[in-house]
Parts: structure tokens; C-alpha cells; sequence
């Protein structure tokens, strides 16, 4: 499930729990679209200290598939981590994705914020 929280900003606050659905995606894409389509470009503030992997394979392709698509007009993307496989897939991500990424710890969401708005 992906919980969506934005305001008036170019920012955009995603918290990821359980497993994701490929309707995860379509509910975000139309959110992200819309910012992207405001602002030019956005940042991301992602949750995912919760994230339990995804529903099935096709799950998992939809949100690659979205990633490749989007990565292009976000400027920085920050990650609370949860789980230790996670920072695996996010340096692996680092290699292909556009934006400044950078991993914090559950602790640190303040500072996550701080850092998206620099």
C-alpha cells in the first residue's frame, strides 16, 4: 500500500507498507504526474521502513516500469530505510536513476526533509 502526502510544494511525501500492487502505481503516477506537470520537476520523501517487498512479479515490473519512466524529473530522492535488503536495491538503483539519492535512517526523517529542501 503507498500512502501519498503533498501540499502546495514541488515535494511529495510517499509511506510504503505492506506489498505493492500494480493499483499502487496508477494511484501514484496520476499524483506525481500532476506535480510534475506544476513544477517541472519534484522531490521525494519515500517511507519505506514498512515496505514488505511486492505482491507478485507484475508488481514488480509496474514499479520499475514507473521508476524508468519518472526518475528523469525528480531532483532528489530521499529513502528512510527499513529492512537491510533495501539498501541493496537502492544502491542498485543509484546506478540507473537521475535524481541525488540518498538513504536515511528511521531516525532521521527530519533531517531526510532538510536535505530535499537544500
Amino acid at each position: 500500500m503507498i500512502k501519498i502526502e503533498h501540499n502546495e510544494t514541488k515535494q511529495i511525501e510517499i509511506e510504503a507498507s505492506g506489498k505493492f500492487q500494480i493499483a499502487d502505481f496508477d494511484k501514484l503516477e496520476k499524483v506525481i504526474d500532476k506535480l510534475i506537470n506544476e513544477h517541472g520537476s519534484i522531490n521525494i520523501l519515500a517511507n519505506s521502513t514498512h515496505f514488505e517487498g511486492w505482491d507478485d512479479v507484475s508488481a514488480m515490473q509496474r514499479h520499475f516500469s514507473f521508476v524508468q519512466s519518472h526518475h528523469g524529473k525528480v531532483d532528489k530522492f530521499a529513502v528512510i530505510i527499513g529492512p537491510w535488503w533495501q539498501n541493496f536495491i537502492l544502491g542498485f538503483a543509484k546506478i540507473f536513476m537521475h535524481p541525488k539519492v540518498r538513504a536515511f535512517e528511521p531516525n532521521e526523517i527530519e533531517e531526510a526533509k532538510k536535505w530535499l529542501k537544500e
